[in-house]
């Protein structure tokens, strides 16, 4: 397997322009319901008989969209845990001043998103650079970005899915 080994950090999640790190989604319920289905949610696309369903009749899922929306929720008022002390000593302030110091200087410009208001809530804009730009190991990218599906089994009505807010 070759997906990521590792969880982001959960606080002001909610404000990226990009819910995936790879640049795959932009919008936090199409990824929340992706990531469901992915790990054992159901999704019906055909009948018993192998046919493929119609309408309305092809999208109940298993998918608890209100528990995803209620997580969603929730993260908007998560917050970074503070530093502890007790465990890891108190932060050499001196240091960590330096430490911002080359971190704005050398780093800065690709890892801090520009930010705007939108709608009244803040939105960080990532920066999606190409893989060959950012010089790191194409797989997570590739893994997306050179997916091809064949839906035509599922006999869907070119009519319909222009209807669709996707």
């Amino acid at each position: 397997a070759n997906a990521p080994v590792d969880y982001p950090q959960l606080w002001d999640i909610w404000t990226f322009d990009w819910v995936q790190w790879n640049g795959s989604a932009q919008q936090p319920m199409a990824r929340n319901i992706g990531e469901a289905l992915g790990v054992g949610a159901t999704l019906t696309f055909f009948d018993g008989a192998g046919q493929p369903l119609q309408g309305d009749a092809r999208y109940p899922s298993s998918v608890r969209v209100r528990d995803l929306n209620l997580i969603e929720e929730t993260l908007q008022r998560l917050k970074p845990p503070t530093w502890p002390e007790d465990l890891f000593g108190a932060i050499d302030k001196p240091l960590a001043a330096q430490g911002r110091a080359l971190f704005t200087e050398n780093c800065a410009g690709c890892h801090v998103p520009a930010v705007t208001q939108e709608q009244g809530r803040p939105v960080q804009h990532l920066k999606m650079l190409p893989v060959a730009y950012i010089g790191t190991d194409p797989g997570t990218a590739s893994n997306i970005a050179d997916q091809r599906y064949d839906l035509s089994a599922l006999q869907w009505d070119p009519a319909e899915l222009a209807k669709l807010n996707v």
